[in-house]
C-alpha cells in the first residue's frame, strides 16, 4: 500500500515468506551524532545474519530448539564445538552430548519410563550407497561389533577385566601370526575351550613328563603335565 505520513505499521501489507536478505528494514542509528540524521535503512542481511556472525557468544533464556525444514543441521565452526555443561532435564527418544564431573558424556534416551536408550555406530561412503552398523551398545552395557573386528593397542597390552565369557560355538582353525580363543560344543550341553594356532599339532609317541601346570576348569584345579622335549 502507498505509505502516507499517518501510515500506521499494522496498516501496512504482511510479508508472508521470509524476508530475502536484500529487504529493507527501518533502523534509529543511535551513533550518529546528528539527530536529523538518524533514521536509516538496513538490509536483512547486514541487520540480522551479519550481526549474529560478529558475535563470539549468543545467550537464549531458556531450553532452545533448532530445527530445520529439511536435510540436516550442520556446524561448520573454525575450532570444533564444545559443550560445557551437563543435561537439565530428560526427555523420551532422543540423544546428546553434554560434559560434567570432567568428563564429555554421551546420551540415549528411551521411549518411554521403561525403556533403556541403546547407542549405535554407523559408517557411510559419502552418498550412503555403501556403508555399514559398525557397532551398537545396548540398554545393559552389551557392546556388540557387527563384522569380524581388530582391537589393537599402539603400545602395551591389552587388559580386559573380570571374566570374559565366550559364548559362540565355533570351528577354529590355525591362520598366520594368529593365535585364536573359542568355544567348542563336544556334544548338546558340553562345551569347551576351542584353541587354534599358526603352529600345527604334531604326532609323536608319548613322552614322560617333565613339569606340570595348574589351571582352573569349572572352579576345579587340575594339573595340565608338560614336557620340555619338543621333538
Amino acid at each position: 500500500m502507498p505509505l502516507t505520513q499517518d501510515t500506521k505499521l499494522s496498516e501496512l501489507t504482511a510479508l508472508a515468506a521470509a524476508p530475502a536478505t536484500g529487504d529493507l528494514l527501518y533502523i534509529s542509528d543511535i551513533s550518529e551524532a546528528v539527530q536529523a540524521d538518524r533514521s536509516k535503512r538496513i538490509t536483512i542481511d547486514n541487520a540480522v545474519l551479519q550481526y549474529l556472525e560478529a558475535q563470539a557468544t549468543i545467550a537464549f533464556d531458556g531450553a532452545t530448539t533448532i530445527s530445520t525444514a529439511a536435510g540436516p543441521l550442520t556446524l561448520s565452526p573454525a575450532a570444533g564445538v564444545a559443550f560445557t555443561s551437563a543435561f537439565g532435564a530428560h526427555a523420551a527418544s532422543r540423544g546428546g552430548l553434554d560434559f560434567s564431573g570432567g568428563a564429555a558424556r554421551f546420551w540415549s534416551w528411551g521411549a518411554d519410563a521403561t525403556t533403556l536408550g541403546t547407542f549405535a555406530f554407523n559408517s557411510r561412503s559419502s552418498n550412503g550407497s555403501i556403508g555399514t552398523q559398525i557397532i551398537t551398545i545396548d540398554g545393559s552395557g552389551n557392546l556388540a561389533f557387527q563384522q569380524a573386528s581388530t582391537i589393537s593397542v599402539s603400545t602395551g597390552a591389552l587388559t580386559l577385566g573380570s571374566e570374559v565369557n565366550l559364548n559362540t560355538n565355533a570351528s577354529l582353525v590355525g591362520a598366520a601370526d594368529l593365535v585364536k580363543l573359542g568355544g567348542y560344543d563336544l556334544s548338546a550341553g558340553n562345551r569347551t575351550l576351542a584353541l587354534a594356532t599358526e603352529t600345527a599339532v604334531i604326532a609323536t609317541a608319548e613322552l614322560a613328563s617333565t613339569h606340570k601346570l595348574v589351571v582352573r576348569i569349572n572352579d576345579v584345579s587340575y594339573a595340565i603335565m608338560l614336557t620340555t622335549t619338543l621333538t
